[in-house]
């Protein structure tokens, strides 16, 4: 009996691993989630060997990519018609999460238990973006902190002025955009 065990962190691959072979690991999702790693194979895809290899900076690395993937891709299959209602509102609840998650590491400074783009790239001023677009990334995080993350009173609507937060498809994709556009000038500083 070979012994497994599973570890959290993101893989992220044109396909998935072990999918069509008789290796005995389940297949490792697409984007993110589970990942089985074999600790009899002397390679595993797992983030504790890569931790082991390479330092903790490919998980960081990692992690970031699922979160920019997750805003890259969710605005494009949200409105699907082969998603119910409940499966849109939970892809809309993490797309937002996701964007919380850029907005923290290229903007905001998070706390220090949180790494940011400054950790992988010491040089990062996200003081140097476009302050509108800065502006619009920080409008995002409080949407996405109120709204999704938190039970905050902010949740609760005034009927006389009601907030409006544009999740159609093009709102999302103006929200990806902006998004994209601070992480594209994170990857040239």
């Amino acid at each position: 009996m070979v012994s497994r065990r599973v570890t959290l962190g993101c893989v992220r691959e044109s396909g998935t691993y072990g999918a069509g072979r008789r290796s005995g690991l389940q297949a490792v999702p697409r984007y993110g989630g589970p990942v089985e790693s074999d600790p009899d194979r002397e390679l595993s895809v797992g983030p504790a060997a890569l931790a082991l290899l390479f330092g903790e900076k490919p998980q960081m690395i990692a992690q970031v990519s699922h979160a920019l993937n997750m805003v890259y891709r969710l605005p494009d299959v949200i409105y699907g018609d082969d998603l119910n209602a409940v499966a849109q509102m939970a892809c809309l609840e993490d797309f937002f999460l996701n964007v919380r998650l850029m907005v923290e590491f290229l903007v905001r400074r998070p706390s220090a238990k949180d790494f940011s783009a400054v950790d992988l790239k010491p040089c990062w001023q996200a003081e140097a973006v476009d302050p509108e677009i800065l502006r619009r990334l920080n409008d995002y995080w409080e949407v996405a902190s109120q709204h999704v993350s938190h039970l905050s009173r902010e949740r609760l609507q005034d009927p006389v002025a009601p907030k409006h937060v544009d999740v159609s498809p093009e709102g999302l994709r103006r929200i990806r955009d902006h998004v994209c556009t601070v992480y594209e000038a994170w990857v040239s500083a």
